[in-house]
């Protein structure tokens, strides 16, 4: 069922934007005030990365049924499904009254996560040819990238003029109004006839076989390790910059703009190289510089001075998040493609992989002095190195070819 986007409604791609949007601004917009919260609620700081592992974690707990559940009720069902949650957890989080309930905000509006991962992109995927898939992909990521460039300083003037409790409330009205839009405007991708029956007992053996097939599970684990150094940034920066560095609340959330617009850069190059070099010598291209600002990010925490090292933080990050604009999107059109199995079960599973290593990394990390530059540019850094061992076993086995 492929088809251009000239031809398709532009009201979905908007409203699929606006609902990816909605849901990681509602991460986004909390970064700047957990400070604040933990310290209203009564909670330690150093407790701040769980925050984000939490959010993670809700995704990662549903995330292994998400995937057939939406390949049993098609894409549009799956997907309201997924806002239903997400406005859920929103009105927890206005009401939290304490730590916990804070925390189960956050699992609720995690919970929601996976359905714009699996069941949008495989909608997506569905959709579009290859190249189309890639380009389109790119291009609406690149403007759901838009939510961390503007969610910290949004979320920073909505601390200082309202309160934390109006970014639920905020967040809230972005999703409910991406779910009425998407309602009335997404096109159901998979016909009743291609849809599977939701059965525990058939979920094991269907996960047992990706697991044993060495090309997608590899590619997986690459991918995943590759996104944790971001996921960290994202859940550990207010800890070395707005209690180690002092920057205001206002100033957390600028410093994040030549961050993420480096992933858009990356993204747009992405559109403009997709279709004049191969899928797989782009993937190389985006993973070379991913670590190479892997690399930087490491010595940053060694040669820099307090004084110098924001400088040198943010130099590894963007070119990162450059190199990342372009590895995030090929690497899994290439996972999508190393199996048979249905999209929606086949995204599920690698998103699971994803969600499950952050969780387990935030939880752990948080136990450590993210103060301490060292420490942290290391917990920068480690991940791209596993993937890069990753990456050369994959090759040394030629389990997949990126030619």
């Amino acid at each position: 069922m492929k088809t251009s986007i000239k031809t398709h409604t532009p009201f979905f791609l908007f409203f699929i934007i606006l609902f990816e949007f909605s849901v990681y601004i509602a991460n986004d917009m909390l970064l700047p005030a957990l400070a604040t919260i933990f310290n209203e609620l009564k909670a330690d700081s150093k407790l701040i990365p769980l925050s984000v592992g939490l959010f993670l974690g809700g995704a990662a707990s549903i995330q292994l049924f998400c995937g057939p559940l939406s390949d049993h009720l098609g894409r549009r069902k799956a997907i309201m499904l997924g806002g239903t949650i997400i406005l859920i957890g929103n009105a927890i989080g206005i009401a939290s009254f304490d730590i916990v309930s804070f925390f189960i905000a956050r699992v609720f509006q995690g919970m929601g996560l996976c359905f714009i991962t699996v069941a949008g992109y495989a909608c997506l995927h569905e959709l579009f040819s290859q190249k189309e898939a890639i380009k389109n992909i790119a291009w609406i990521s690149s403007t759901a990238a838009i939510s961390p460039l503007i969610g910290p300083t949004l979320g920073s003037l909505v601390l200082i003029f309202a309160g934390w409790r109006y970014i639920f409330v905020a967040t809230f009205l972005f999703v409910l109004v991406a779910v009425v839009g998407l309602y009335f405007t997404m096109p159901e991708t998979l016909p009743q006839e291609k849809r599977t029956r939701f059965r525990f007992s058939a979920l094991i053996p269907s996960y047992r076989e990706l697991a044993s097939n060495r090309a997608f599970s590899s590619l997986c684990f690459l991918s995943a390790s590759a996104q944790l150094t971001m996921i960290t940034w994202v859940a550990c920066s207010p800890i070395l910059l707005i209690k180690y560095l002092n920057f205001s609340t206002t100033s957390f959330g600028l410093i994040q703009i030549p961050v993420f617009l480096s992933i858009i850069s990356g993204k747009l190059v992405l559109r403009k190289l997709a279709n004049t070099i191969e899928l797989g010598k782009l993937f190389v291209l985006g993973f070379i510089i991913v670590i190479i600002g892997g690399t930087l990010l490491f010595l940053s925490g060694i040669l820099a001075s307090k004084e110098t090292l924001i400088y040198f933080i943010m130099s590894g990050m963007m070119v990162y998040c450059f190199g990342f604009g372009i590895f995030n999107v090929t690497i899994t059109r290439l996972i999508l493609e190393s199996t048979e199995k249905p999209k929606g079960i086949s995204n599920g599973f690698n998103a699971f992989i994803m969600l499950l290593l952050a969780t387990i990394e935030l939880l752990l990390i948080s136990m450590l002095p993210l103060s301490n530059p060292v420490v942290f540019s290391t917990c920068l850094s480690f991940p791209i190195l596993i993937a890069f061992l990753l990456f050369r076993l994959i090759k040394r086995r030629s389990l997949v070819s990126f030619h």
